[in-house]
């Protein structure tokens, strides 16, 4: 098939070049080529990507067709498994869908900028890439393409070894994957939650998700899944020291098609295979290939093991020798970890969509305000116009000026959000942000503010004495009734994380409850709105 794509490409073209009366048939061949490629992209990548390296992108007449080049190339490769070494292409094609607002391409562009930032180690980027792809996707409906997102920040969390984060978005890929009926995805998806299983220590429920991922992969030709589903059953039979069985896919996984990368993964394999059948020469062999690969996690798991087999074979001077290779590229190796700053751009990236979802609302809700009372008024105007012809003027009055005062009171409890006492509180989180702690604090006043804005009834101080709450866990129900997050509550506080939890649970247990997640934040919405 690959074959009969490549000769109708040269025949397209010779004959796009011969065509009579063609003024530029250069420049013609390039975009007839662009088109074809772009056709192409999903049934022969390869092809597509022979197409667009055959173009020059500079001949390209319009900011459009240079746009669409560079986005189907950075396509072209990632779709082909060739890494991204630079942003500068994909950039191109982002910054004119932008300037154009084309949201299917803007959602494309912002997508394959979070592969690239993948590629390139700068997860954080990549991680806000997906993000406003996915923002990009669900605004023109895009349910194909929310899927591979949610798909690829599953990735990245896994590769940090974030494996619950990672889990979720496996499960929500896999749900799209199946409403859209797209079986690459749903085998990807669900493969990775049984490699989530498999580096848990939940061996059987891995075993028995990556068996049924293979045996899906039978019946389709996804060869980078079925790379990646051996990789894990190998891995997952050498912990669970059966040699044999590891070898076996050790050796599919050698059969497969695969980059340079993936050749010293399955050294690894192999190696690790070769050594639970304690055949320590083929193991040594293996492992020795190994540490020329670039990656650090290669070259850890290989010094570790040969530094077993020397002390195996007795050679104490090699085991250390190995020992300390090992050591230093460990150390290297937690030196790159991403974890922390993954965690905190997806905090980041959470509290601006919840603060733009915020701002909207209270927009929203002030325009209405403004309306309901202008329209109020006009009636008031109106009714008194009408009332001062008629007896019980002042009564008739007087109840729509009480009416009046009860939507103005609506009016001022939305625009309270946009107190000092609440601009104080963001400020001191975007110092904990920035700083890791802020010397700014809440003062009793604030808190009281905050209170009555929240519980204007005083069911908080009837449940303090109630419960005799301590001043700390008063003011984290105030908190939560704000419906902050964990993280802010904390930094808000001046107390650790899991204090916060550790305080939540007290409360629970002053008031008889037995604790849940999200169970105090609920009795307390439950009764403070009883109350009002």
């Amino acid at each position: 098939m690959k074959t009969l794509t490549n000769i109708l490409f040269v025949c397209f073209l010779l004959c796009t070049n011969l065509v009579p009366g063609t003024e530029h048939p250069a420049l013609s061949t390039q975009h007839s080529a662009l088109i074809l490629a772009d056709s192409l992209m999903h049934v022969c990548p390869d092809t597509a990507l022979q197409l667009l390296q055959a173009i020059l992108p500079d001949t390209l007449p319009s900011a459009e067709q240079r746009a669409h080049y560079a986005l189907l190339l950075t396509q072209a490769h990632d779709k082909n498994y060739l890494p991204h070494t630079s942003d500068s292409l994909i950039l191109t094609a982002m910054r004119h869908y932008n300037h154009t607002g084309n949201t299917p391409k803007q959602a494309l562009s912002h997508y394959y900028l979070g592969s690239v930032y993948r590629d390139m180690n700068k997860l954080p980027a990549a991680l806000e890439a997906y993000h406003k792809a996915m923002d990009y996707a669900k605004a023109c409906a895009d349910e194909r393409l929310m899927g591979r997102v949610y798909n690829n920040v599953g990735h990245l969390y896994y590769a940090q070894r974030l494996f619950e984060r990672a889990d979720s978005m496996f499960t929500i890929a896999k749900d799209i994957a199946l409403l859209q009926n797209d079986t690459s995805l749903w085998i990807e998806a669900y493969a990775m939650q049984g490699e989530i299983k498999l580096y848990q220590g939940q061996y059987i429920e891995a075993e028995r998700i990556l068996q049924k991922a293979m045996d899906v992969l039978s019946m389709f030709e996804h060869e980078h899944i079925k790379l990646q589903v051996c990789d894990a059953l190998s891995a997952l039979y050498s912990r669970m020291r059966n040699g044999k069985k590891a070898l076996f896919y050790a050796k599919l996984h050698a059969g497969i098609k695969k980059n340079g990368r993936q050749k010293y993964r399955n050294m690894i394999l192999m190696g690790e295979a070769y050594y639970k059948l304690s055949n320590l020469d083929s193991a040594a062999y293996y492992f020795q290939g190994a540490l020329n690969s670039p990656k650090y996690t290669h070259k850890c798991n290989a010094y570790m093991r040969l530094a077993d087999i020397a002390m195996h074979k007795g050679d104490s001077a090699l085991s250390l020798k190995m020992e300390r290779q090992y050591s230093a590229y460990k150390d290297s190796l937690n030196q790159t970890s991403l974890v922390s700053q993954l965690v905190s751009k997806e905090d980041e990236i959470l509290l601006q969509k919840e603060r733009e979802k915020y701002e909207l609302i209270v927009k929203r809700y002030v325009l209405i305000g403004v309306l309901l009372i202008l329209f109020v008024l006009l009636i008031l105007i109106l009714l008194y116009r009408v009332a001062r012809k008629h007896y019980g003027l002042r009564g008739k009055v007087d109840k729509q000026l009480h009416l009046l005062q009860l939507e103005k009171r609506k009016y001022v409890q939305i625009k309270l959000k946009e107190s000092d006492t609440y601009a104080k509180m963001h400020a001191i989180l975007d110092d904990c942000k920035t700083n890791g702690f802020s010397k700014d604090d809440l003062n009793d006043a604030e808190w009281l503010d905050l209170q009555q804005n929240v519980d204007e009834k005083g069911f908080l101080t009837i449940m303090e004495l109630e419960y005799g709450l301590m001043v700390k866990e008063k003011r984290l129900c105030i908190l939560m009734l704000i419906d902050f997050s964990s993280v802010d509550r904390a930094n808000l506080l001046k107390v650790r994380r899991q204090t916060i939890y550790r305080m939540e649970n007290e409360i629970l247990k002053k008031m008889g409850e037995n604790y849940e997640a999200g169970k105090l934040k609920k009795l307390l919405n439950e009764r403070v709105n009883k109350s009002k």
